[in-house]
């Protein structure tokens, strides 16, 4: 079961690179037409800032690959057993908790909440409940153990 897990995890992994990696390279191009809606008078995009929406999305975009590419190396050492790896995911599962549910927040507070925000945050706390309780059961806790002294 651990390694069901691992691979899922491995999975979550690459999409999360993937998406902050293509938002890193596509920025620029996605900039560009919010200001060209912006100047065509499109009401979604008049008040917002193109300067201040580019160095959000910059670091979300960097956030997202980096924990991606954590995801990825946690997973791979979950597949493998290795205790610091059990932690390890324990630590960036917690830590996308904290950055999505402030995601969350400034969508809800900016006026753009759509049904994408509340499955994306659900599957996030889905994720992080779930990961909690099956990789501290002391069963789980064990299996790292018995592996890194068997």
């Amino acid at each position: 079961m651990i390694r069901i897990f691992a691979v899922v995890i491995i999975l979550l992994g690459i999409a999360q690179a993937a998406l902050g990696i293509w938002m890193l390279f596509s920025y620029e191009e996605i900039a560009k037409l919010l200001d060209e809606a912006k100047t065509a008078g499109h009401p979604i995009v008049q008040g917002l800032d193109i300067g201040t929406w580019r160095r959000n999305m910059v670091g979300t975009a960097v956030v997202l690959a980096l924990v991606g590419i954590t995801s990825l190396v946690s997973g791979f050492g979950l597949f493998r057993l290795h205790e610091w790896a059990r932690k390890l995911w324990l630590v960036v599962i917690s830590f996308s908790l904290l950055f999505f549910g402030t995601w969350f927040v400034f969508d809800v507070r900016s006026g753009y909440l759509e049904w994408e925000n509340w499955l994306e945050f659900f599957i996030v706390i889905t994720i992080f409940a779930v990961s909690w309780w099956y990789f501290t059961r002391p069963t789980i806790r064990q299996s790292f153990l018995v592996q890194r002294h068997g």
